[in-house]
C-alpha cells in the first residue's frame, strides 16, 4: 500500500494538475462534490474550514457521503470539529438527513475521544431532527455518560409526545425487580439456548431522574404522591417540589411523611421542613426547633433547620436560642450557635468567648469563627491565646481566619504574619503566606520567595498562590526557576499559575519556562486580561489542531475509573465493605455480572500498572476501620507493583463503612498530593458517621493543604462524596 501522505499528494496532483504543487485558495475551489471531496482528502486536516463547509452546504447524499470520508480520513480534533459542524448542516436535507445525523450518532456512540462524543451529541441537539438520534443513544449500549448527556439534551427541549417514552424509562427498573423478587430465571428460546434477555439495554438510576424530570409537568397529583416515594433521591424531591408548586393539597401530608423518615437525605428532608413551615407556620417552627436541639436529626439537617428558623425574625426564637447557647451535647451547642452566630446581642459575645475554649473542637471552631463574622475588636485577645495555645488544625483555621476578617489592615497583624509564615503548624504559615499575598504589597517578596523553597509541598505551593496574588516580575521568575525543581501534580499547579501570570502556552515543559524566562525577563510585562483571553484562544486552537498520534507503542494515561493521574504522590482509598460483594447493573443484561469489588479491583490495577515509574504511592482499603497497604507511600517499581498486585487480588469484602478513618489514615501521610476515593454507601460506623461531620473533618484536615480528592461513588450517588470532591478541587464519578 501507498503511504497516506503520498496518496494525499496524488489526490491533490490530479486536481492542481494545472497549477502544479501549488494550493487553490477556497475561492477557486471546485464546485462539486466529487472535486470538493478529492481537494479536502488531499488536503486532510490542513483543509480550509471553508472548504469543509462549502461541501456541506451543497446540501446533497453525495456530499454528505465525501464528508463522512473525510471525517474518517481526519485526525486533528480541530478539524473532525469543523467536520462535525458540517454533518448538522444537513438537517432537514430529505435525501440527506439521515445519512448526516446517523454519522453523528456513530460518532457520538463509538468514538474514543470524550470531546467529539460529547460535540456530536450537542450537534444532534441543535438539529430539528436530531431527537430521533438522541433517543437512539440513549437506547443504545455505549457509555452512560453520553446517554445521560443525550437525554438530558433531549428532556430540555420535551415534547408532550415524550412523556410515554420517558415513563418507559423512569419504570424500566420495576419489571426487573418483580422478577428479582419471584427468582425468575432468564427466558430462553427453544433449542437454542441463548438468553432473550442478554443485550437488553438497562436504563441506570441517573437516566431514569432525567426522565422523570422530562415528564413531570404532566404527571397527576396521584402520579407525583406515588414519586414522593420513590427509590431515588431526586425523583423525592422533585416530586414534591412540583407538588408545591402547583399549591396540591396533598403537598403537606407528602412533606410530613418525607420529614419524618429519619432515613431520608437530610436534603430532602430540609426542603420538606421549609414547606411545613410555611404552611403550619409557629407551631411547627416550635416543633423543628425542638427536634433539632434534641439531636434528633443529622448535623447537616440541624444546620439547615436553624437558618429557616433565625429567617423568621421571631423574637421568641431568638430568645430560646440566645438562652440556650452553650448547653447540651457538641451537636446541640452547634445548632445553638449557627442560629445566634448572626444575633446582635451582647449576650452572645460573651457566650463566644467561653465557647471558643470548649474543649470539642468542632463546638470550639464554629464559635471562633463567628467572632470572625461578627467582627468585635475585643475578641481579638482571646483569638491571639488560642493562636499561641491550640494544636489543633480545625481550631487554627478558625483562628487565622477570624484574625484576618478583624486585623486584616492593621499594621501590627501583618508584623505578625510574617512571622507566622515560618510557623511549624502547617495551616497557620500556609494561611499567613496567602494573606500576605492578598496584601498586593511588594514589601512581603523576600518572605514569600524564602517559602517557595520548604520542604512541604503544600508551604511551596501557598508561596506560589502567594506570589500569583503579588503579581511581582521577580515572582515570576523565581516561578519559572521552581517549576524545573518540581515532579508530578506540582509542575501542573505552578504550570497554571505560570501560565495566568504570563499567557505563555508551555503548560509542563520545565525546559521552556527557563528558556523563555531567560531570554524574557530584562523585558517581561504582565498580560492584560484581553491579552490573556486572546491566547488562550490562540492555545487551544493550538492543541486542538495537533494531528493525533497512534495509541500503539505509546504509553496511555494512567487514570482510575476515567480520572486521570497527574500526581506522583498518590492515595487509592477504597472501600471494601460488605455491600462491594453486590453485582453492579450494567449495559446489558447477563449472568456474568461483576460485582463491585470484582470492578474496584480491575480499575485499581490497571491504573497502578500504567503509574509514571517514580510515582509514589499507596492503597487504603476500609471497612469497619482503614488497613494500609503501607505505612506510608512507596514509590512504583516493578518490585512494589507485583506486590500491590497480589494486596489487590487478595482484597475482599466485608463489614460496615468507616468513610472517616479511610480519609483520616490517608491524611496521616504528609506527602501525599492527590487522594482517589471510592465508595459504594453512606458511612455507617466509625468514629464520625454524620456525613456532614466527615465533610467537616476533612475541610480541617486540608484546610492550607491543598490535597485534591477525586471521588467515585459505585452503584449509586451520594452527596457526601460529591462534596469532598467539590471541596477539595476533584472530580465526581458515578459507575457504572
Amino acid at each position: 500500500m501507498l503511504p497516506e501522505l503520498l496518496i494525499r499528494a496524488l489526490l491533490l496532483l490530479c486536481y492542481l494538475r494545472q497549477e502544479g504543487a501549488a494550493a487553490a485558495p477556497a475561492s477557486e475551489a471546485p464546485a462539486d462534490e466529487a472535486g470538493l471531496t478529492t481537494l479536502l482528502l488531499a488536503r486532510g486536516d490542513e483543509a480550509d474550514p471553508e472548504l469543509v463547509r462549502r461541501l456541506a452546504n451543497l446540501k446533497t447524499l453525495a456530499a454528505a457521503d465525501g464528508l463522512a470520508r473525510f471525517y474518517d480520513a481526519l485526525s486533528s480534533l480541530y478539524m473532525r470539529r469543523i467536520a462535525l459542524h458540517g454533518f448538522a448542516l444537513f438537517d432537514g436535507v430529505p435525501e440527506a438527513e439521515a445519512s448526516a445525523l446517523q454519522k453523528l450518532t456513530d460518532i457520538a456512540t463509538l468514538s474514543i475521544e470524550p470531546e467529539l462524543r460529547d460535540s456530536a451529541v450537542d450537534e444532534l441537539a441543535g438539529c430539528n431532527g436530531g431527537r430521533l438520534y438522541l433517543a437512539a443513544i440513549v437506547n443504545s449500549p455505549t457509555d452512560d455518560e453520553v446517554r445521560e448527556r443525550a437525554l438530558r439534551q433531549h428532556v430540555a427541549n420535551a415534547r408532550a409526545e415524550d412523556g410515554e417514552w420517558y415513563l418507559k424509562i423512569y419504570r424500566s427498573a420495576e419489571g426487573k425487580e418483580k422478577d428479582k423478587k419471584k427468582d425468575k430465571k432468564p427466558e430462553r428460546d427453544k433449542g437454542d439456548g441463548k438468553d432473550k434477555s442478554a443485550g437488553e439495554v438497562l436504563f441506570t438510576p441517573p437516566l431514569r431522574e432525567l426522565a422523570f424530570e422530562g415528564m413531570v409537568a404532566s404527571r397527576s397529583s396521584a402520579e407525583l404522591v406515588e414519586a414522593t416515594e420513590s427509590k431515588l433521591v431526586p425523583v423525592r424531591r422533585r416530586a414534591l417540589e412540583e407538588l408545591a408548586a402547583r399549591r396540591d393539597p396533598k403537598t403537606g401530608a407528602c412533606a410530613e411523611q418525607l420529614f419524618e423518615k429519619r432515613s431520608e437525605r437530610p436534603d430532602v428532608r430540609l426542603l420538606a421542613a421549609q414547606l411545613l413551615l410555611e404552611e403550619r407556620g409557629a407551631k411547627f417552627a416550635d416543633t423543628l426547633y425542638k427536634s433539632a436541639r434534641r439531636g434528633e436529626v443529622p448535623l447537616e439537617l440541624a444546620f439547615g433547620i436553624a437558618d429557616l428558623l433565625i429567617g423568621l425574625d421571631d423574637a421568641g426564637l431568638r430568645a430560646q436560642a440566645i438562652k440556650n447557647l452553650g448547653d447540651g451535647q457538641p451537636p446541640e451547642k452547634r445548632f445553638h450557635l449557627r442560629m445566634a452566630a448572626r444575633i446582635p446581642d451582647p449576650k452572645v459575645d460573651k457566650a463566644l468567648l467561653e465557647l471558643g475554649k470548649d474543649k470539642d473542637p468542632t463546638v470550639a471552631a464554629d464559635a471562633l469563627r463567628a467572632m470572625g463574622v461578627r467582627g468585635n475588636p475585643t475578641f481579638v485577645p482571646r483569638l491571639q491565646e488560642t493562636l499561641e495555645e491550640s494544636r489543633n488544625p480545625l481550631v487554627l483555621a478558625a483562628v487565622i481566619d477570624s484574625l484576618i476578617l478583624i486585623r486584616g489592615s492593621d499594621e501590627a497583624w501583618r508584623v505578625q504574619l510574617v512571622k507566622l509564615a515560618t510557623n511549624p503548624m502547617e495551616v497557620v504559615r500556609n494561611s499567613a503566606l496567602e494573606a500576605l499575598g492578598r496584601t498586593k504589597d511588594a514589601s512581603y517578596l523576600p518572605t514569600v520567595l524564602a517559602a517557595l523553597e520548604h520542604p512541604s509541598w503544600t508551604t511551596r505551593l501557598a508561596a506560589a498562590k502567594a506570589l500569583a496574588e503579588l503579581r511581582l516580575a521577580p515572582g515570576v521568575g523565581a516561578l519559572c526557576e521552581r517549576i524545573g525543581k518540581e515532579e508530578g501534580r506540582m509542575v501542573s499547579e505552578l504550570a497554571d499559575i505560570l501560565w495566568q501570570l504570563t499567557a505563555q502556552p508551555f503548560r509542563s515543559d520545565k525546559a521552556q519556562w527557563k528558556r523563555w524566562w531567560d531570554k524574557e525577563a530584562a523585558d517581561f510585562r504582565f498580560p492584560t486580561a484581553e491579552e490573556l483571553a486572546k491566547r488562550l484562544q490562540e492555545r487551544n486552537l493550538r492543541e486542538e489542531k495537533q494531528v493525533s498520534k497512534s495509541f500503539r507503542g505509546v504509553k496511555v494515561d494512567s487514570r482510575f475509573f476515567g480520572l486521570r493521574i497527574l500526581s506522583h504522590h498518590v492515595a487509592f482509598v477504597v472501600d471494601i465493605s460488605g455491600s462491594m460483594e453486590e453485582k453492579l447493573p450494567t449495559g446489558q443484561r447477563t449472568e456474568q455480572v461483576p460485582t463491585r469489588i470484582e470492578v474496584a479491583r480491575k480499575e485499581l490495577l490497571a491504573c497502578l500498572e500504567a503509574l509514571e515509574a517514580g510515582t509514589r504511592f499507596n492503597i487504603l482499603p476500609f471497612s469497619n476501620g482503614a488497613t494500609p497497604w503501607k505505612e506510608a507511600a512507596v514509590e512504583c517499581t516493578e518490585a512494589t507493583f507485583n506486590e500491590a498486585k497480589e494486596f489487590v487480588a487478595a482484597l475482599g469484602a466485608f463489614g460496615g463503612t468507616n468513610i472517616y478513618d479511610g480519609l483520616h489514615q490517608a491524611f496521616l501521610d504528609e506527602t501525599v498530593d492527590t487522594i482517589f476515593f471510592l465508595s459504594d454507601g453512606e458511612p455507617s460506623v466509625g468514629e464520625v458517621v454524620d456525613p456532614l461531620g466527615i465533610r467537616e473533618a476533612v475541610q480541617g484536615w486540608n484546610k492550607e493543604r491543598g490535597v485534591v480528592i477525586h471521588t467515585i461513588s459505585i452503584g449509586d450517588r451520594f452527596p457526601l462524596l460529591e462534596w469532598l470532591a467539590t471541596d477539595n478541587g476533584g472530580s465526581y464519578r458515578t459507575y457504572p
